[in-house]
């Protein structure tokens, strides 16, 4: 059995803020012009300029994108 050390590095490649925020940006873009019911990863991802593995690399669904989305404008605010 293998066990992580605390000390260890994480796997795989770090966040990239910059792209979070452009996702984030362009998920409320697309809310703001389609409303939730027209609210879709692939417009999210065509809008930032990604494909949609990146998004599903990193969020669950299209409810995880709105939850970070509304956190970064928090953030910002």
């Amino acid at each position: 059995m293998t066990v992580a050390r605390a000390d260890s590095p994480a796997r795989g490649r770090p966040r990239d803020a910059a792209l979070d925020r452009r996702i984030a940006e362009a998920a409320l873009d697309v809310l703001a012009e389609s409303g939730i019911a027209g609210f879709t990863i692939e417009a999210v991802a065509q809008r930032a300029g990604v494909g949609k593995a990146a998004l599903y690399r990193s969020y669950s669904g299209r409810d995880d994108v709105l939850a970070a989305a509304h956190a970064q404008m928090h953030d910002d605010l």
